[in-house]
Order: structure tokens, then sequence, then C-alpha cells
């Protein structure tokens, strides 16, 4: 089975409402790799014990490293060829692309930024989610 990356849209659905099947399973098969990008995007919102509660469950996965100059090269060509295309796209959305790419892990999201993201990345494993 594939391991995971999930971005920051799929964690906050999860943690509101939680039921997020591909995370589901992949969480209870220990498949989930969290990277320092999403963890700082989900902890710059959380406060108190909540904040303290989500670096625990953090701890308990699996990170993936991030990022190799090559990594950094690559975001911003793939950036640059969804601009081209009309589509302007956040860096750390091509960035997770890229590790996503590198590690050959599925890209779990709710961002349909990284369907232009896909367009132009060769190799990306996405899975679209829905609310």
């Amino acid at each position: 089975m594939t391991d995971v990356l999930a971005d920051t849209s799929v964690w906050i659905q999860y943690l509101r409402h939680g039921g997020i099947e591909p995370l589901d399973a992949a969480l209870a098969d220990r498949r989930v790799l969290m990277c320092g990008p999403v963890a700082a995007e989900l902890l710059s919102g959380a406060r108190g014990e909540t904040a303290v509660l989500l670096r625990t469950r953090f701890r308990g996965l699996r990170w993936l490293p991030l990022a190799e100059p090559d990594d950094w090269y690559a975001a911003a060509e793939l950036r640059a060829a969804s601009s081209a295309r009309g589509r302007p796209v956040m860096l750390v959305d091509t960035l997770l692309a890229v590790v996503a790419i590198r590690g050959r892990l599925r890209l779990l999201t709710l961002d349909r930024d990284f369907e232009a993201i896909a367009a132009v990345a060769d190799g990306l494993d996405l899975r679209m989610l829905s609310t």
C-alpha cells in the first residue's frame, strides 16, 4: 500500500469533523507521513492545549525529510509552469507536490490548486477529496 502525505486542508477537515476515509485508513496502517510546512501551518492556528495535543500526535507520525536543494528548484519550476498556464499556485503547495513525487507518496488534498500542479507535475499521485 502507498504511503500518504495529507496537506493542510485535509488535516483541518479531519481535526474539525473526523471521518476522512483515506486518511483514517492510512493512519490505522501507519502509512501517513508529516512534513514541516503542513505541521507549521496547522500549529500556527492552534492555541493552548490544542497545540500541545497536535505536537504530541505529530511526533507519533513518520516525518518526511524536507527539502533538498533540488526540491526547491523543482518546486520553483512547477510553480512557474502552472503560472504560465494561467493558474498561479502557492510555493508551499508545489513543494509538497515535489516531496510527494520524490517519496512516491499519495498526496491527499481538498485544495483545487493541486489540480493545476498535477497538470504540470509528472508522477504526482494526487487524490482529490471532497467534503
